[in-house]
């Protein structure tokens, strides 16, 4: 059934699909015994398996959402891509604030990930959120802020990509510049 010959993922994703349909209470039980695993890695998986048996995020929501205290950032990183999948649907509020507060985060993988996961939230608190991520100290947020906040009407979130378009860090500047439509002779 596992194709042997396709490196890139897609052929194994659709194995383990597969597998989850066919047996979906063992599929289950082995999923939750990965989130709670030590191993970081083998949580992830674990995340990962909650998110596409409960597609939505109606019945494992919290399970997901508690993994923003996990003590691995890469493990909160990915949670934050998650909430902002379909499966943050099964609790919009609480995901919109796991993401707010991921902004916050230690971790500069978190930041860049909640940044980016709050791009297409186009209310002016996320607006104002993001704009105040604007001086982070990584350049990886600022790069993703950069194009987060692009096609926003606010004047502040013009004004904060105006000053990425000569922040310190060249990949910063470039999508500041591209999210502006400035060519780069121009600044």
């Amino acid at each position: 059934m596992v194709s042997r010959n396709n490196n890139d993922g897609d052929t194994l994703e659709l194995d383990v699909l597969e597998l989850f349909c066919a047996w979906p209470e063992t599929s289950l039980k082995l999923v939750l015994d990965c989130v709670a695993s030590d191993d970081p890695g083998t949580r992830l998986v674990g995340l990962w398996g909650l998110s596409i048996i409960d597609f939505g995020g109606t019945k494992y929501f919290g399970l997901v959402a508690d993994a923003v205290c996990d003590p691995e950032p890469w493990v909160r990183a990915d949670v934050m891509s998650t909430l902002s999948t379909i499966f943050g649907t099964g609790d919009p509020s609480r995901a919109r604030a796991l993401l707010i507060t991921g902004t916050d985060d230690a971790a500069p993988e978190v930041r860049s990930a909640a940044v980016a996961a709050l791009g297409s939230s186009r209310d002016d608190m996320v607006t104002d959120i993001l704009v105040a991520r604007a001086d982070d100290v990584d350049p990886g947020v600022r790069y993703g802020l950069a194009w987060s906040l692009a096609r926003r009407p606010a004047s502040k979130a013009r004004a904060a990509l105006e000053r990425l378009t000569t922040d310190e860090d060249a990949d910063v500047r470039d999508a500041a510049r591209k999210v502006l439509g400035v060519p780069p002779s121009s600044l």
